[in-house]
């Protein structure tokens, strides 16, 4: 059982309505004990905040695979010392996930095979060591996208357009573009973090443009 991201937990960092990934998966019959393997896109609190209760791992049982790139940049003590004010809760948490899932936390290359049709690609800018996910079914492919974009709509139409959380924006612009060339020429399914529901489309172009195509809910 592999789980992407971890959601926020019980951070209280973008209001009422977020946090609920426990109850998600307890819908889905999964409990935290079942989890073999999480993998991280990045070290945000939105994505990592999850991995956490009250210090210790949720997911006593699993791996924890993350970028080295990713990690090496949010535990870099010289790099958090130099972060403003209002990043150091970030590095805080990362360094804390690290730490609290210690052995277990597997670090890997870009392009590394985490697990069977499942590989993970850094794709940097948002963060240092932001990763993608490409999801081989055989006959059926899936990009999990991440952060790639925050809002479908508007990083479709204007994707050199930047995000306040980004680390490098114009990195994570070009980024985008490299994902939105790959997912629109493959057809591919993706899927994303901030992707509005169903939270599954296609990436198509228009032009010299993209735009997003929701996937059909039935």
């Amino acid at each position: 059982t592999i789980l992407i991201d971890a959601g926020m937990g019980g951070l209280d960092i973008l209001g009422p309505g977020f946090g609920r990934m426990g109850a998600g998966l307890a819908a889905a019959g999964v409990a935290p004990a079942d989890v073999d393997t999480v993998v991280v896109t990045h070290l945000h609190p939105d994505h990592v905040g999850g991995l956490l209760a009250d210090g210790a791992a949720v997911f006593a049982n699993a791996e924890l695979v993350v970028a080295a790139v990713e990690a090496g940049f949010w535990t870099d003590a010289a790099m958090a010392a130099q972060a403003p004010a209002e990043a150091q809760g970030r590095f805080q948490l990362a360094g804390a996930v690290i730490g609290a899932y210690g052995d277990a936390v597997r670090l890997v290359e870009d392009g590394a095979d985490v697990a069977p049709g499942l590989r993970l690609e850094v794709s940097p800018g948002h963060t240092p060591g932001h990763s993608v996910l490409r999801i081989d079914g055989g006959d059926r492919q899936m990009l999990m996208m991440a952060d790639t974009m925050h809002s479908a709509d508007l990083h479709t139409a204007m994707p050199d357009v930047g995000f306040g959380f980004d680390t490098d924006p114009a990195q994570a612009a070009a980024s985008r573009r490299r994902r939105f060339d790959m997912a629109s020429a493959d057809k591919m399914l993706i899927a994303g973090s901030h992707v509005h529901f169903p939270g599954f489309g296609r990436i198509l172009t228009s032009g010299d443009a993209f735009r997003y195509a929701p996937a059909t809910w039935i």
